[in-house]
């Protein structure tokens, strides 16, 4: 096992503001043009990074209720759910980016980063195959930011995941996710890899994160992100 640092950044809900500890190991749709980063771009220090996670329900619908709360705690990076719509493209927030699986037409996940934060998009593959209900299938999108950490240019890597509450996902699953991403960063990040933050609805009730109980999906995903 590699030794492990801590390291925080802000991470935000609508209605919740909690600063996150995390361990750090020793084909697409957007509106950029890229998916590289830009030079005229500056890492930002990991203490000031500030991340929202948040189930939309319609971003189109709920547009209003999304710009105001990225008014109200002025994220650099919004990792979204269940965005519901065929016409993703057509929805501009000033001043990010946005990145999400294309093969996913109902947009279950996607990220929104600042324009001024150097990052990429991660292309991956959801895992669909012998899967008849669409609900059983593990949601994904992933994509990588540059940040500061005690000084040095270093990379993070994020995955935003939706699992339906009626379904019956595989957990295994996404390990198939994370071996693509880490395929990619190995093959086209030159940075090192600071560590992972994982995002997202996974319907996963459990007593460590405030439950009132555990759900069906508790021991499972555990283990899947152990």
């Amino acid at each position: 096992m590699s030794s492990c640092n801590s390291s925080y950044a802000t991470y935000l809900s609508p209605g919740n503001s909690i600063t996150a500890s995390y361990s750090i190991p020793s084909h697409t749709s957007g509106t950029s043009d890229s998916h590289d980063a830009t030079s005229s771009m500056a890492p930002r220090n990991i203490q000031d990074l500030r991340i929202m996670q948040w189930n939309v329900r319609g971003i189109i619908s709920n547009s209003g209720a999304f710009h105001h709360q990225c008014n109200s705690y002025t994220p650099d990076i919004c990792m979204l759910q269940e965005l519901n719509t065929k016409y993703k493209e057509n929805f501009y927030v000033k001043n990010f980016k946005s990145w999400d699986y294309m093969g996913d037409k109902y947009a279950k996940t996607g990220i929104y980063i600042k324009h001024y934060l150097p990052h990429g998009y991660i292309p991956i593959k959801l895992q669909e195959n012998n899967i008849k209900d669409i609900r059983n299938i593990i949601y994904c999108t992933a994509a990588w930011i540059k940040i500061k950490y005690h000084g040095q240019e270093q990379i993070i890597i994020l995955v935003n995941l939706y699992i339906s509450p009626s379904g019956n996902c595989i957990i295994d699953h996404l390990d198939y996710y994370l071996n693509q991403i880490n395929l990619y960063v190995h093959e086209h990040v030159t940075q090192p890899v600071l560590g992972t933050i994982i995002g997202g609805d996974v319907n996963a009730c459990h007593l460590l994160w405030g439950a009132p109980d555990n759900g069906r999906y508790d021991k499972r995903y555990i283990r899947g992100i152990a």
